[in-house]
């Protein structure tokens, strides 16, 4: 279950610990197979009145139990998506990421454990390709993120886990977790793409839809390291890391996508849909807009012969 290729016993690691069964089942994972420097970080959302407080107070006496150090705070969710004019999860992400980045100071460590599962890289691979993501777009087992100036480095070890796999864990283990209603609400979309329309892709197909949905992004993932190695060896940047435009005007205009998406994933700038990147590629040519408002405040700019994100 656990991708300890991922992994060192040797090394530290934060855990992210919601309380839920999947996280729980990563850190007795864990501990049965000698990983110890483990250091737990739970964030109180305070999205769900008492079951927040009740979240945090197991997380907690498990940390004791287990004697485990922990970094247990709360945040004003719903306050903060209010003043940062964002979605719920996207201010509850933002927030769970500062703290990781303050509990990767205090601690010296900026490994990031993450329980995130197959069954969650379907959903999100057909969520994000619903959406207009710039291809078949997952989870990566292991993501490079730098967030206030400080790298992090996300660590999924049970992507390749189905969630049933989990459920028959932490039965067989007689384990305890915190079950959140919110992940059986309907009024959000992961969660409908979850419960109603991935089994009924499987029913429709007679199959379970999960295997091929993942081995795309694996295939994917292949042929996007193949574009890269390509792109690199063709020298698309100056010494200061922008695109130069006289050799990206010579490329067929599927490789000045990809070179586009590359060098935008790389800037951090969320949200690269095929919109996006259509409306980018406008930029190469000198009769295009000189500039192109990019999610996250940024932009992406063309002067002296060199597209930059600005």
């Amino acid at each position: 279950m656990l991708d300890t290729a991922l992994l060192s016993p040797r090394r530290h690691y934060l855990l992210a610990l919601s309380g839920g069964r999947d996280s729980v089942c990563l850190l007795h994972l864990l501990l049965q197979q000698g990983y110890r420097n483990v250091h737990l970080v739970h964030l109180n959302h305070q999205l769900r009145g008492q079951d927040s407080e009740a979240d945090a107070k197991f997380v907690s006496d498990l940390a004791r139990e287990l004697d485990l150090p922990l970094t247990l705070e709360k945040a004003d969710i719903s306050r903060l998506a209010k003043e940062e004019k964002k979605s719920l999860e996207s201010s509850a992400r933002s927030a769970r990421h500062q703290l990781f980045v303050k509990a990767a100071r205090t601690t010296g460590c900026s490994r990031v454990l993450l329980a995130h599962h197959a069954d969650d890289q379907a959903e999100t691979c057909l969520f994000n390709l619903l959406r207009g993501s710039a291809g078949l777009k997952g989870m990566e087992p292991q993501h490079e993120f730098q967030i206030d100036r400080k790298k992090l480095t996300f660590l999924r070890p049970l992507l390749q886990t189905r969630r049933a796999q989990i459920d028959q864990f932490i039965s067989s283990n007689n384990l305890s977790y915190r079950e959140d209603g919110s992940n059986t609400d309907l009024a959000f979309a992961r969660n409908r793409i979850r419960h109603q329309a991935l089994p009924l892709l499987s029913q429709i197909l007679a199959r379970d839809v999960v295997p091929p949905l993942t081995r795309a992004l694996a295939t994917n993932r292949a042929n996007e390291e193949i574009i890269s190695n390509l792109l690199e060896v063709l020298q698309l940047r100056d010494p200061q890391g922008r695109l130069f435009l006289p050799k990206l005007r010579d490329l067929p205009p599927a490789l000045q996508r990809a070179c586009l998406r590359n060098y935008l994933h790389e800037h951090q700038i969320p949200q690269i849909s095929q919109a996006l990147l259509d409306r980018a590629l406008l930029l190469i040519s000198p009769e295009g807009p000189p500039a192109l408002n990019l999610p996250s405040n940024s932009f992406l700019r063309r002067k002296n012969g060199r597209l930059f994100v600005d």
